[in-house]
């Protein structure tokens, strides 16, 4: 066993030039891998980070009621219908973002209505 480790150090025999340009080929394919994964990574955190701010400002502005810049308040229209008592419609304003992924609604009463 020791004679077989003597002889590896002691030999004069080294990589060939193939095998050398084989392995630096191997080592470049992997470093370009590496990099497009950290660059598509990137790419992602990006969008979700602009996802979440999203999110977060149509929650902000359905849960305070107060319409800010990109994001509008509308006035609509809905008609309650009650099975033994005349039909109804409410002006109601919506506060939210355009995709209605979080919206609230408020309305005013006028009257006894």
């Amino acid at each position: 066993m020791m004679r077989k480790i003597k002889d590896k150090i002691n030999s004069q025999s080294g990589e060939t030039l193939v095998e050398v340009l084989v392995s630096l080929l191997i080592s470049t394919i992997a470093i370009g891998l590496l990099f497009t994964s950290i660059m598509t990574a990137a790419h992602i955190n990006q969008a979700n980070k602009e996802a979440d701010a999203k999110f977060y400002k149509e929650l902000q502005i359905a849960e305070t009621l107060i319409s800010q810049e990109g994001y509008e308040s509308e006035e609509i229209q809905i008609n309650i219908i009650f099975q033994t008592v005349d039909d109804k419609t409410l002006d109601v304003i919506r506060y939210g973002g355009e995709d209605g992924a979080f919206a609230s609604y408020t309305h005013t009463t006028e009257g006894d209505e």
